[in-house]
């Protein structure tokens, strides 16, 4: 089995100006005045890194369903033929929101 890439390595703490500095494995650091919040943006990281890739890149990217909402709003206010998009859902990176014109799937 092989050693992750995306854990914490190393604190330094009152160093450069800051309170506490940690360090990831993959080189990635982070520092502020707050040990425990500094320590949580790594935690952060560390999940956000082994998040599976996006497997729609070209497809356009919302930080937040509102902001994916609100697209979806000013779509369909453009009066244009062809498909539309109708709803938003969740990525399966889990990162960002897309639009699609397909409609959900049904779980039985």
């Amino acid at each position: 089995m092989t050693e992750p890439d995306h854990v914490m390595v190393r604190i330094r703490e009152r160093g450069h100006g800051y309170a506490a500095i940690v360090w990831c494995k993959c080189g990635h650091s982070e520092g502020g005045f707050d040990r425990a919040k500094v320590v949580a943006q790594l935690y952060k990281h560390t999940i956000d890194a082994n998040r599976p890739a996006c497997p729609t890149p070209k497809k356009s990217q919302y930080g937040s369903e509102q902001e994916a909402l609100n697209a979806l709003s000013k779509f369909l206010q453009r009066a244009r033929p062809g498909a539309r998009p109708t709803r938003t859902y969740k990525c399966p990176s889990g990162r960002h929101w897309h639009t699609t014109s397909q409609p959900a799937s049904k779980v039985a």
